[in-house]
């Protein structure tokens, strides 16, 4: 039997036909690729939600039998009583992250994927929520505080609020609603401080508050009643470097530093946990650069970084644990941006971002030196003149005071990476028949609120925002 040949050519598939194929094989992948996305993030979510329910089930077990929630957690996220409870341990699955916060009455947990976009939340009242990181403002929106009022502190059960009033050298004191964020004025509403009072700082232990008085170069020091968060001052005033204008101190709560911003340089302090009182180290002062204008110290403790507004750049010390002492590190600073005000240090240690007019610089840190390099992308864009800035405690989000711009910067921090990106909703502002001029933010320790102190000559206020 003869064959055609011509006939078998003609069987073939033409150009058009396999072109077509190719569309449809490439539209199904995509769909099957998307449909497996979806499922993906799905089961993620689902692990994350499930290690929330869990965890709240293990907490309030734990609250029944010891009457309080734990207030830390270990490394391995067991209760500290003072020794691990290893029979309350918190767990997640693999790839999960679980961050903690409780005053004890209550208590906030997220928990993040590294491999899905969200982030989820939950407490003693609430079941898994997505959490945005997006700042809602409180109703009423603000409340009232001192004149010229710069900065603020916290305490650690999240239950008072301390803002040192510039313009009339008092500091102001609040009480916080751990359920809703709102503060009101204590019963005794201020307490006296010195001249130009401009920072405040509470201990770790929450026995002691440290606020620090520009013009008459002094700290001013204060014991805190753990019950209603009324201030007491302690003794005389220690001295300072001139014109000190901010404070921090040790996680360990040994070690108080400031950043004096007429002096250039710093000032160390060792604390007395059992007193609060503070002593200037032998050697009591160490060279910055020029115009200090903000200090933070690191988780670890192991580092000290300071922001020098008129020589752009950031200073970078070492800490000695044992005594507090700081010495420069072998490349003593790294450059920032323009007009550097304000340095944070992220939880875990990764991460350390400086406010500059414009810009955010953004750094990784060497968790075994404490040096600094630029990231890959070293900055991103902010408000006008930003100041103050605040890293949420789960680490996941970044809020920046604008002072020229009258809002706040809102940014989702990578927490593999550490790159910022700007939130989905930029920025947050405060409606208000008066412009406010936000210099400085902090967070409540169970990541739930924001405050940012604006600055006014004649009557300054607290912005007060829920993290949703």
């Amino acid at each position: 039997m003869k064959i055609d040949k011509r006939k078998l050519i003609n069987k073939g598939f033409t150009i058009v036909e396999l072109l077509v194929v190719i569309v449809v094989i490439g539209v199904l992948a995509a769909i099957i690729f998307v449909s497996y996305d979806g499922v993906s993030q799905q089961a993620i979510g689902a692990s994350v939600k499930a290690d929330l329910t869990n965890a709240g089930n293990i907490l309030k077990n734990y609250q029944l039998a010891n009457g309080s929630f734990p207030t830390s957690l270990d490394s391995n996220k067991c209760p500290l009583q003072p020794v691990a409870d290893l029979l309350n341990c918190l767990k997640s699955s693999p790839g999960n992250s679980l961050f903690y916060a409780s005053n004890g009455k209550y208590y906030n947990i997220s928990s993040y994927n590294s491999n899905g976009p969200v982030l989820y939340s939950a407490d003693d009242n609430t079941s898994p929520v997505t959490r945005t990181n997006v700042l809602y403002p409180l109703s009423p929106s603000t409340v009232d505080t001192g004149v010229s009022t710069r900065g603020m502190s916290i305490s650690p059960d999240g239950t008072s609020v301390y803002s040192p009033s510039e313009g009339n050298d008092m500091v102001y004191m609040f009480s916080r609603n751990t359920l809703t964020g709102a503060l009101t004025p204590m019963s005794t509403p201020m307490i006296s401080a010195q001249v130009s009072p401009q920072d405040a700082v509470v201990s770790p232990d929450g026995r002691s508050v440290y606020v620090v008085n520009t013009f008459s170069g002094t700290v001013s020091m204060y014991s805190r009643d753990m019950s209603t968060g009324l201030l007491t001052a302690l003794s005389t005033p220690v001295s300072t470097g001139a014109g000190a204008k901010a404070i921090a101190i040790s996680s360990d709560g040994m070690s108080v530093y400031t950043a004096n911003r007429g002096s250039n340089n710093v000032s160390m302090f060792s604390r007395d946990a059992s007193t609060g009182i503070l002593t200037p180290l032998a050697t009591s002062v160490i060279n910055a650069g020029t115009a200090p204008y903000d200090i933070t110290v690191s988780n670890d403790g192991l580092s000290v970084y300071v922001a020098n507004v008129d020589g752009n750049n950031v200073s970078m010390f070492s800490r000695n644990p044992a005594t507090g002492a700081l010495a420069a590190m072998g490349t003593p600073t790294i450059g920032a941006g323009s007009k550097p005000s304000g340095v944070a240090v992220s939880p875990d240690g990764m991460s350390v971002y400086v406010t500059n007019v414009n810009t955010v610089s953004m750094y990784d840190r060497n968790l075994s030196t404490g040096a600094l390099s630029a990231m890959t992308t070293p900055t991103i864009s902010s408000g006008t003149d930003s100041t103050g800035i605040v890293i949420a405690p789960d680490g996941t989000a970044v809020y920046v005071a604008n002072y020229n711009s009258s809002n706040i910067s809102m940014y989702n921090r990578n927490i593999l990476t550490g790159v910022l990106t700007a939130s989905t909703s930029t920025t947050a502002t405060v409606s208000h028949n008066d412009t406010y001029f936000p210099t400085y933010i902090i967070i409540s320790p169970d990541g739930n609120s924001v405050y940012a102190s604006s600055y006014i000559d004649y009557a300054s206020a607290i912005l007060m925002f829920n993290r949703k």
